[in-house]
């Protein structure tokens, strides 16, 4: 027996609800096939047990029949399903995403200290950088328009003063360029990083099968 049978023969024997709780069992029921996921089909039917007993259970705790298997047919029957596997996660997590709040708001002296220090190290590193990056591109125009003018006078100095300019932009191609491209890099996954987390305590998760 598949999915689909075993939902069919429960609808069937679901008849004596009215049809609106029938209809919101089945779709329980469906939320519960779509969470466990397709490959699971058959441990969801064996878990379950046979359709006849699952309705029987179903009637019983909706008012339709009694325990001892007499027919009451309530017009007020109603179905209330227990949550999905899907909801419980969601409601978990809801739950653990508040008190990581609380805990982070509780201890805010101690962290913000250490946020405050990483991020006093990180402006540190980047002001340095650009200081460095700044200090060369002033040295490499300098020298290299001191030796165009001291060709003229001093060829030997000239050229002296143009290689230190050549060397110049040379550190800031292979080197200061590359490195204040990583600085940035790591600065912007740090920050989309603790902004995702943030993000992440105030809003409920989906769970897929």
């Amino acid at each position: 027996m598949n999915r689909t049978e075993y939902l069919k023969v429960l609808e069937g024997k679901l008849n004596p609800l009215p049809q609106e709780e029938r209809q919101s069992a089945i779709a329980y029921y469906n939320e519960f096939f779509d969470d466990a996921g397709i490959e699971n089909e058959q441990a969801v039917i064996a878990s379950l047990g046979n359709p006849e007993q699952l309705a029987e259970s179903i009637l019983k705790e909706s008012g339709v029949i009694s325990t001892a298997g007499e027919s009451n047919k309530y017009n007020n029957a109603t179905f209330t399903p227990p949550p999905t596997k899907g909801q419980a996660i969601n409601n978990n997590n809801t739950s653990r995403n508040f008190w990581i709040a609380v805990l982070l708001i509780v201890s805010f002296p101690v962290w913000i200290g250490f946020v405050g220090g990483v991020f006093g190290v990180l402006v540190g590193i980047i002001a340095a950088a650009l200081g460095i990056t700044l200090a060369l591109c002033v040295v490499a125009v300098v020298f290299f328009v001191v030796g165009i003018i001291k060709m003229f006078m001093y060829p030997l100095i000239g050229v002296l003063f143009i290689g230190i300019s050549l060397v110049c932009f040379g550190l800031l191609i292979l080197a200061v360029f590359p490195l204040l491209k990583i600085i940035f890099k790591v600065i912007a996954s740090a920050c989309k990083g603790v902004g995702s987390l943030i993000a992440s305590l105030f809003r409920g998760r989906g769970v897929t099968a």
